[in-house]
């Protein structure tokens, strides 16, 4: 097994946000956040999808309470 890197909430926000609001697709998400940072993070598309998965999953409360919100 490989080492683990475990990511900040500001790297997972903007890997959901950039791929799931902007419509960026997963490869071009990993690319700009590592161009972002000079190369200094380099996140693979798999984990970019399971960042967003993640999220979605973890948000999905919050998330259905603004759509319902958004409804009324």
């Amino acid at each position: 097994m490989g080492n683990e890197v475990t990511y900040d909430g500001a790297v997972k926000s903007a890997a959901f946000l950039l791929n799931n609001d902007c419509n960026v697709p997963i490869a071009k998400t990993a690319r700009f956040l590592s161009e972002l940072t000079g190369g200094g993070l380099n996140i693979s598309t798999g984990t970019v999808s399971n960042m967003c998965g993640d999220f979605a999953r973890k948000t999905e409360g919050e998330r259905k309470e603004a759509r319902e919100g958004l409804m009324l």
